[in-house]
């Protein structure tokens, strides 16, 4: 009887996870990640993020309602920090609510991080003295886990969970109505901070406080913060 392999990109290939359609190969994303990083002419290396790395908050929203040109818009952006183990499922977190899955969730955006690091440079262009964790719609707030040195294919343990690196994230404009500043989602590009999107490998239960291990590494794939400045680029 053949090992089953576990991963996004071995999900792809197989077809299913829990009968989950995938909207994208991983393996597809790194191919087209990596020709657009070479027409950029910018090299996929890099330094490994050091360790230890924290898991500092971890974050779920209920829909939150707001009105944007004339009609009510329903979102999830509005994330608050939850105590306690909290269960990761194949789709997102317990609890978690995530309105428009073409652009946030789905199986290869199941869990969203977001360095706590960019904070500091976010209060000073926002003018905000406090941005509590989850202010940008992440689920994990964490330390040492950078989009400079995290590459498509990496997988982190995190509690009883193990994730696995797809894609940076595209803000939308429910980020703009959030903190009423329309040029946040341009400068929200233009900064390469962008957080780093989740496939769930395995299903566990996490909690704030929890050390983040790298337990698989693929140097030769892209980082996050390359592919996020190459699209930049275009």
């Amino acid at each position: 009887m053949k090992k089953q392999k576990h991963g996004a990109i071995a999900t792809a290939r197989s077809g299913h996870a829990d009968s989950v359609p995938r909207p994208l190969p991983l393996h597809a994303w790194c191919l087209l990640q990596r020709a657009l990083l070479s027409a950029c002419q910018i090299h996929s290396r890099s330094t490994a993020h050091p360790m230890p790395a924290k898991l500092l908050s971890v974050s779920i929203a209920r829909p939150h309602e707001f009105l944007w040109r004339g009609q009510q818009v329903k979102t999830g952006i509005y994330k608050e920090p939850v105590p306690g183990p909290v269960a990761v499922k194949r789709l997102g977190l317990a609890g978690d609510v995530q309105i428009d899955k073409r652009v946030h969730g789905g199986p290869l955006k199941a869990v969203y991080l977001y360095p706590q690091e960019h904070y500091e440079f976010w209060r000073g262009v926002l003018s905000k003295d406090e941005l509590p964790p989850g202010s940008f719609g992440e689920n994990f707030t964490t330390e040492g886990v950078l989009e400079s040195s995290t590459h498509v294919g990496d997988q982190f343990r995190i509690g009883a969970a193990i994730f696995e690196v797809t894609q940076p994230r595209e803000p939308c404009f429910k980020l703009a109505l959030k903190f009423a500043r329309p040029d946040i989602i341009q400068i929200f590009r233009e900064s390469n901070r962008s957080g780093i999107y989740f496939f769930v490998v395995e299903e566990g239960e996490v909690e704030a406080g929890q050390s983040i291990e790298r337990i698989k590494h693929q140097p030769d794939n892209p980082t996050i913060g390359q592919i996020a400045a190459a699209k930049n680029r275009q």
